[in-house]
């Protein structure tokens, strides 16, 4: 049996927590008001970071790649820049290929919006078109080289282990295929074995792509000149839909 007055001790030591608990409230409630702004951003940030975590790692893993080059690049160091840590990394991504194939796969994404844009600005003119996607596979690598240096082999990815990295470049791959076709039955490329007249014009582009990459081939910069002319870029623009025009003639 309690001893006498046992129910009211209980009874006074509850109370008594009650009103701690809700000191303590007020006190958080307190300091979360009192909270700074910058203190707000960084919450907020560890938030962002933690519900976005692939993007995050994809964005930081593209600026690094651009900065420092494939080989500087590790999963750890990326992990570093997002601002977690590399077990996080490594909960998404099993190993540096992993995050490099899900950067490619970004990477097709952005080349297939550069296609789509060029598709849109040739109307219905096919020959047009033909040029413009050619065009628009060289400006890509040369605008976006950490991509394309593991777009096109590069890292020395196995397309088959990552199928969403292998869906998206046959996308890209679609729109030339689809420009040859309708080229075809319009009779401004001979008819044929169109997938092996688009396997000849992506090689063609793509060797100019690599060429202008690596800086074996002459030609002028793809920055606007000075007070903001795009002179520069135009000659760009010539000089490879010139070489793109010599290919065209020789599918016809």
């Amino acid at each position: 049996m309690p001893p006498a007055g046992g129910k009211k001790a209980s009874r006074r030591s509850r109370t008594a927590r009650s009103e701690e608990n809700q000191a303590s409230a007020q006190a958080a409630g307190s300091d979360k008001k009192s909270m700074t702004g910058a203190q707000r951003q960084r919450n907020e940030s560890r938030d962002y970071h933690v519900g976005n975590l692939d993007h995050l790692l994809v964005k930081e893993g593209t600026r690094l790649l651009r900065q420092e080059g494939l080989h500087e690049l590790s999963l750890r160091k990326v992990a570093r820049a997002a601002g977690v840590s590399h077990t996080a990394a490594y909960r998404h991504y099993d190993d540096k290929n992993a995050l490099l194939a899900a950067i490619a796969r970004d990477g097709f994404h952005r080349l297939h919006e550069y296609q789509a844009r060029a598709i849109i600005a040739s109307g219905t003119d096919f020959n047009l078109r033909f040029l413009n996607l050619g065009w628009t596979y060289v400006k890509f690598a040369l605008e976006n080289p950490e991509y394309a240096r593991i777009m096109f082999g590069g890292a020395g990815l196995n397309f088959k282990d990552y199928p969403a990295l292998a869906l998206a470049s046959r996308k890209s791959y679609k729109e030339l295929l689809m420009s040859v076709r309708l080229c075809q039955r319009n009779g401004l490329i001979e008819k044929g074995n169109s997938k092996q007249k688009t396997l000849a014009a992506w090689s063609i582009v793509h060797g100019l792509a690599m060429l202008l990459l690596d800086g074996q081939f002459p030609a002028p910069p793809m920055d606007a000149g000075a007070g903001g002319s795009d002179k520069t870029e135009t000659r760009m623009e010539t000089l490879v839909k010139g070489i793109i025009v010599n290919l065209y003639h020789g599918l016809r």
